[in-house]
């Protein structure tokens, strides 16, 4: 059987980010999430709810 595996390459940064939390590895490097830099309270408020809820997770609740 022929091997057509191509090699991997990660940059530090992926090192990095892999180390500090597996999941915010995942949503920037496979998914392709950015952070969003906004400082109204409402919006960030909003957009927090809406991530929670797209995740089936309760908004008010912490679960870590």
């Amino acid at each position: 059987m022929e091997n057509n595996k191509r090699p991997v390459y990660v940059s530090a940064s992926f090192i990095r980010a892999k180390n500090k939390c597996d999941y915010l590895c995942y949503l920037k490097y496979f998914l392709g999430l950015r952070t969003i830099h906004d400082t109204d309270p409402q919006r960030y408020g909003n957009r927090w709810h809406t991530c929670q809820e797209i995740l089936g997770r309760s908004p008010g609740v912490c679960t870590t």
